[in-house]
């Protein structure tokens, strides 16, 4: 039976560079959105990605900011021991890339 990771696994985990699926509810007659992504972590800070840095219209950042900002962020490594982990998120901050337009 698998045993659930510690605290410190888990950020050891997520520091380790992976590709996350990110989830976030569709609010309409569709199922949830669900994407992979990239990502950066390091323990005891917060998750970043980039995403739609050209335009800011993709569907993945139109549901984000319409979920009020939450989604969850699913990491899993694929082989033996298969192992995942899963957060549930919440947008702290937006930055843009310097010099696009606001």
């Amino acid at each position: 039976m698998p045993r659930r990771m510690t605290e410190r696994e888990r950020e050891a985990f997520l520091a380790e560079p992976r590709t996350a699926i990110i989830s976030v509810a569709s609010g309409d007659d569709r199922p949830p959105l669900a994407v992979p992504i990239h990502y950066a972590y390091e323990p005891g800070g917060d998750i970043t990605f980039y995403t739609d840095t050209q335009r800011r219209t993709s569907r993945k950042t139109t549901l984000i900011a319409r979920a009020g900002g939450r989604f969850t962020l699913t990491v899993q490594h694929p082989e033996w021991p298969y192992r995942y982990v899963s957060v549930e998120c919440t947008v702290v901050r937006t930055d843009r890339p310097p010099g696009t337009d606001q």
